[in-house]
């Protein structure tokens, strides 16, 4: 068995989603690649109220009810979700970010939205 060299600097392999003040769903580059979030063109939003958890189906069918457009970004992509999350009261008062799976079940990227943590709050803590 031979050695790899590890050459990437200050990049998370963890698949993460961030939900930002102005109500966007912001997926890190690890879930882009992870998930392949680069071959599909549209995400649809679902909710399960009793876990707390939101579900992304990702798709390129335009035809989809309730699709969002995924916008891919150099650094991950992102999904309009303002008014989802103001629907299902899901609280956007600050940048929170929760990791992100794959369910077995249904094949949506999930993330629990009672697990999150404050984003940045670490690099505050540190320069405190």
């Amino acid at each position: 068995m031979s050695f790899k060299r590890f050459n990437f600097k200050g990049r998370s392999f963890v698949p993460r989603v961030t939900i930002n003040k102005i109500g966007n769903l912001a997926l890190n580059s690890a879930a882009q690649t992870r998930f392949g979030l680069s071959e599909y063109k549209y995400a649809v939003l679902f909710y399960d109220a009793d876990t707390a958890r939101v579900g992304i189906m990702l798709t390129n069918d335009s035809k989809e009810e309730g699709r969002r457009t995924l916008r891919q970004r150099p650094t991950g992509a992102d999904i309009s979700a303002s008014a989802f999350l103001d629907y299902f009261e899901i609280p956007r008062t600050e940048a929170r970010t929760f990791d992100l799976s794959k369910d077995d079940q249904t094949g949506y990227l999930v993330f629990n939205t009672r697990r999150g943590r404050q984003r940045g709050r670490r690099r505050q803590a540190a320069t405190a």
